[in-house]
């Protein structure tokens, strides 16, 4: 009898443990490219309904560990794929890449739920209180997920919504953590009604439909109101998407192809429109120190220079690139950087990235523990922040550096701000995969939140424009070569 009740014990142990891995794992399926948000808002739901019946601190800690883990592996396993390109000698830590950062980032959850449940323990409070408290401490960890150790914000509660533009307006006075504050209320408040049906719960279930409705009729008002998208006048833009392969892309022999992809793309179907200024977007890290001081690179800007004065345009580029410093000897430092070039060819601005990538373009406490030995990298120096980039034939603009675009309101200087934001990436590390996609679906969110166009030139993709309401003006597939227009 006593094993009897042992084995059911187990097995209801371990159905609750599987359900709250696959809770967690649905969650991802509300982000691009799959965009499911009613699945977003259970997986929220379920993992208040889990915590809220757990028994014990333990309990608690495992639950959410294991919700966490699912819902950011199933989010973010791509980017191990980085791992994958031909040549990398580090395929071997791919598993490690998979789980290391999804069980690191499941901590938050940890924390936050066992802080929620020991008031919970300590004091009998109603159920819709404990919504709201579950709802504004997951919010706060949220927020410091994306702060915390530089942060790390990918896939905030606020990008369920990435398909409901109506909604998408809210972000204007919101941002995303406010957006996802109550899209995380929204999810628990509607989870009280699976086990509670008093008058409370639906009054607050109808109340957060309700202000969701409101959002909806509001943005949508918003949008039929909004002008539609008009570039600079006598100013042609084209962003271009070179789509080079990332095994191709540092291996010297391709230097001079990728130059020529470059050049044909910027000099193909010039418009004969009467715009006298033209503005070329190159992707991030298009150049770097060996293309930019050849004799080719060169001769490809007087070309694209020569093209466009024949159609009576004076025009500028800007690019991404990867740039020595040497400082003596034995030091240099190296800068991801967006260069301004004028049609002469010289650099007459620039902004190098501030907000690096851990691990991936700077090595954390390396200033304590010396590891370039170990993993055989020094990492980039970081800038000295965001900037506006000005001259007198083009509109101000900031620059956001592939990474940097996922960081709500650090983007641009507040006290001098630009007319457009541009963003340069390059996302060929993550092939075919959700990544790109996700990436791509944030600057709608910045051009929201800052209420500024957003450009975005991407190597291989996803390339486009969305004007200062989030909508999408123009854009390029995955993995296609080719070029975008705005006049």
């Amino acid at each position: 009898m006593l094993l009897s009740y042992l084995i059911r014990a187990m097995n209801k142990n371990v159905c609750i443990l599987f359900l709250a891995l696959f809770f967690g794992a649905i969650g991802a399926l509300a982000f691009p490219p799959y965009n499911y948000t009613i699945l977003g808002l259970v997986s929220y739901g379920s993992l208040f309904l889990l915590i809220h019946k757990s028994t014990s601190l333990k309990e608690t800690a495992l639950y959410s560990f294991l919700w966490g883990t699912g819902f950011h592996v199933s989010g973010l396993w791509w980017i191990a794929q980085a791992l994958l390109v031909e040549g990398n000698p580090y395929k071997w830590a791919y598993p490690l890449a998979v789980l290391g950062l999804p069980i690191l980032l499941s901590l938050f959850y940890v924390c936050f739920c066992i802080f929620y449940k020991k008031i919970i323990f300590q004091k009998k409070i109603p159920l819709l209180l404990s919504a709201l408290l579950f709802a504004l401490f997951f919010s706060l960890f949220e927020w410091m997920r994306g702060v915390i150790f530089t942060g790390f914000p990918w896939n905030l509660p606020a990008y369920i919504w990435s398909q409901q533009i109506e909604i998408l307006q809210s972000l204007s006075f919101l941002g995303a953590y406010g957006l996802s504050a109550l899209t995380l209320l929204f999810s628990i408040i509607l989870s009280t009604l699976i086990i509670d049906h008093s008058k409370t719960s639906i009054t607050g279930a109808f109340l957060i439909l309700t202000l969701f409705s409101c959002f909806y009729v509001w943005g949508d008002n918003r949008l039929q109101n909004a002008p539609p998208y008009t570039p600079p006048e006598g100013l042609m833009i084209r962003i271009i998407q070179p789509n080079i392969s990332q095994v191709e892309k540092w291996n010297p022999n391709y230097y001079t192809k990728h130059l020529n992809t470059l050049m044909s793309l910027s000099i193909s179907d010039i418009p004969d429109n009467g715009d006298t200024k033209a503005f070329l977007i190159f992707p991030e890290t298009a150049l770097n120190d060996v293309m930019m001081s050849t004799a080719k690179a060169k001769e490809v800007f007087q070309k694209i220079s020569e093209a466009y004065k024949a159609k009576g345009k004076d025009v500028f580029i800007l690019t991404g690139a990867l740039r020595t410093h040497v400082l003596n000897d034995t030091q240099k430092e190296y800068y991801n950087s967006a260069l301004l070039y004028n049609s002469e060819g010289y650099i007459i601005d620039d902004y190098n990235k501030s907000h690096l990538v851990p691990f991936g373009e700077y090595m954390p406490l390396s200033n304590i523990i010396d590891i370039s030995p170990i993993v055989q990298f020094t990492g980039f120096t970081a800038g000295e922040g965001v900037k506006t980039i000005y001259h007198k034939d083009l509109p101000s603009f900031g620059v956001a550096l592939c990474y940097e675009i996922i960081f709500p309101h650090k983007l641009i200087d507040q006290n001098d701000r630009p007319d457009i934001l541009i963003t340069l990436t390059n996302d060929a590390w993550y092939g075919q995969t959700p990544g790109p996609y996700q990436h791509y679906m944030m600057a709608r969110y910045r051009a929201i939140e800052e209420h500024l166009p957003v450009l975005r030139s991407a190597n291989t993709g996803v390339s486009g424009a969305f004007d200062s309401y989030g909508r999408e003006i123009k854009s390029l597939p995955l993995d296609k070569r080719g070029f975008i227009d705005l006049y």
